[in-house]
């Protein structure tokens, strides 16, 4: 009886989606977790690749202050 009634509360994740004006299941960090993000090769390249591009730019960006720095 008591269950009933909280399943009634529950609020669905379209309607969710609307209010917040996010959409959990677009981001790559709601499947960050799940192994099955991984099974997708499309998924899988478009995360490597950005793996590649954040170490990239950390590298343009660090790089030339730790020459810097060492320079002196």
């Amino acid at each position: 009886m008591i269950q009933a009634d909280l399943d009634e509360l529950r609020i669905p994740e379209k309607e969710l989606d609307d209010l917040s004006g996010i959409a959990l299941s677009d981001g790559f960090t709601a499947d960050f977790y799940r192994s099955a993000a991984f099974r997708d090769s499309k998924k899988l390249f478009s995360f490597l690749l950005n793996e590649l591009l954040i170490f990239c730019m950390t590298l343009v960006v660090s790089l030339p202050i730790a020459l810097l720095a060492s320079k002196n």
